[in-house]
Parts: structure tokens; C-alpha cells; sequence
């Protein structure tokens, strides 16, 4: 597990290769990411921004961690009836301008 440089989020992994990103003032969860490797360590950027884990075997793998960005790039990369697969963890929200 990680916090970020400010406190105000906390990363987790589980044994399911899933990242999950933790209000730490609410303690709600704020995101999850999937697709991360079981073993690896969690790591992130100077500026909170981003996220990198590492396996064992020293592959690296870097996740953002803006959940406003990625939200955004999803309503302009698909429309809502994608929502359900790209961001499962999240509620269906209308985003495009």
C-alpha cells in the first residue's frame, strides 16, 4: 500500500491484481483499477498524479490516478452504454461537454 504525497489517497492491492484507490477523508473508495500484476509493489509520483507498481520480476506498469481525467477520456473515447466495461466501479455519469 501507498499514500499519496498529500495524504489523501491511499492505494491498495489485492491478491486479484486489483488497485484500489481510497478517499482518505471519507474512507470511501474512489476508484478501481484492474489489470496489476498480484506481487507487485505500489508506488506513487511526486505529484500524486500517477501511480507505479513493479512486479517481483521488475516489470512496471504506470496508472494514473486523476479519476476526473480518465472519466473524462472515457465519455470522449465511448458512449454511456460502454461505461458498464470501461469503468465498472464507477457510477454512469455524463461527462462530455
Amino acid at each position: 500500500m501507498a499514500f499519496s504525497p498529500d495524504n489523501s489517497t491511499l492505494a491498495t492491492t489485492a491478491s486479484d491484481g486489483t488497485i484500489r484507490l481510497w478517499d482518505t477523508r471519507t474512507r470511501r473508495l474512489r476508484a478501481a483499477l484492474t489489470g496489476a500484476e498480484a506481487d507487485s509493489s505500489i508506488h506513487f509520483s511526486p505529484t500524486g498524479r500517477a501511480l507505479t507498481t513493479i512486479t517481483t520480476l521488475g516489470t512496471a506498469r504506470l496508472w494514473s490516478t486523476d479519476v476526473e481525467y480518465v472519466a473524462t477520456r472515457v465519455c470522449r473515447l465511448s458512449r454511456l452504454h460502454h461505461w458498464s466495461t470501461l469503468l465498472p466501479h464507477q457510477p454512469v455519469q455524463d461527462l462530455c461537454p
